[in-house]
């Protein structure tokens, strides 16, 4: 089986925890229904991305008291869990229900923003509708 073919795994019983299926996404009995991705994630950022996110510029500090200028360096932005549940609702629409939750690490959980006005922990959840059609038909 070549990398780019993908592996249904059906599931007919209880339900279960897939943690990783690296060649396709795990199928259920109705076929509508699917996990398209569920694993971890790591998440690197170069200096101007950091810079951007987590720094704090002098006129930033100057204008907000107690907050010392911060220049963090490129690395690790971050670690974490993601996983997403998808649904066939007809042949051309498709939902998606994805969620996420990541640790911020290195300059950025030590940045001013995140220890003095955020978190570490970086939750996120989300719904998506997506809409398959051909061009030129």
């Amino acid at each position: 089986m070549g990398a780019s073919e993908q592996r249904a795994v059906r599931i007919d019983g209880p339900p279960q925890l897939a943690l990783l299926l690296p060649r396709g996404p795990l199928r259920f009995p109705n076929a509508r229904a699917k996990v398209g991705a569920i694993g971890p994630r790591l998440s690197l950022a170069d200096n101007a991305l950091m810079q951007t996110e987590f720094g704090v510029s002098p006129l930033a500090s100057s204008l907000n008291g107690p907050i010392a200028p911060y220049a963090p360096d490129a690395g690790i932005k971050s670690l974490g869990l993601t996983s997403s549940l998808s649904y066939e609702v007809s042949q051309d629409w498709t939902t998606t229900l994805y969620g996420s939750d990541q640790r911020l690490a290195g300059a950025a959980a030590a940045s001013p923003v995140t220890t003095l006005s955020g978190s570490p922990n970086q939750i996120a959840v989300g719904v998506g509708f997506e809409h398959s059609f051909v061009l030129g038909h």
